[in-house]
């Protein structure tokens, strides 16, 4: 079992929280947490305002899910957390298609809240296992052209085993305030 630290408040906003869950070779689950909220990096908050306010248009028409060895900042790059993500042994960035076949469509929770839901991915080790790993960065590319969006920590190291698999399913939320 694993911990992760976070705390849900009422602020109003746009956020991408996750569902993780980390399966055995056989299948069973060794750990999950969901609803795991994230912190968004500078350039994500920059790159929404301009998309909402200015007319520009979003980075990519995909997001990328990907795992790294160190703990990120508001102010990281995929460019500076680039000799930390994994490689080898099936490793892969996850992608997630914006164009709605990836996405549910968007439903109501109540409270002025609505939520859209990614498909689940997944990490499988193969030939060896994957990590460790601290984080997952949801960025606009696989490479390191692109900007990361958000990140969120997963409280302690974690390795696929070979043979186990790392599922994520992303869930953007929007929550606005009646006046």
């Amino acid at each position: 079992m694993i911990s992760l630290p976070w705390r849900r408040d009422n602020r109003t906003g746009l956020w991408l929280v996750y569902d993780f869950r980390m399966l055995n070779p056989d299948g069973s689950v060794k750990w999950k947490r969901r609803v795991v909220p994230n912190r968004l990096f500078n350039t994500a908050e920059l790159a929404a305002l301009e998309t909402l306010y200015s007319a520009v248009a979003f980075p990519s028409s995909i997001l990328y899910g990907r795992l790294y060895n160190t703990t990120p900042v508001d102010t990281s790059t995929l460019t500076t957390l680039s000799a930390f993500e994994m490689t080898g042994n099936g490793y892969a960035a996850i992608a997630w298609d914006r164009d709605g076949t990836d996405w549910t469509s968007a439903v109501t929770l109540g409270s002025g809240e609505g939520e859209k839901v990614g498909v689940i991915g997944t990490y499988t080790a193969s030939g060896g296992s994957i990590g460790p790993f601290t984080f997952f960065v949801m960025a606009t590319t696989s490479n390191n052209s692109g900007i990361g969006w958000s990140y969120v920590g997963f409280g302690s190291a974690q390795t696929i085993a070979a043979g186990a698999s790392l599922q994520v399913r992303p869930r953007a939320r929007l929550r606005g305030v009646s006046v």
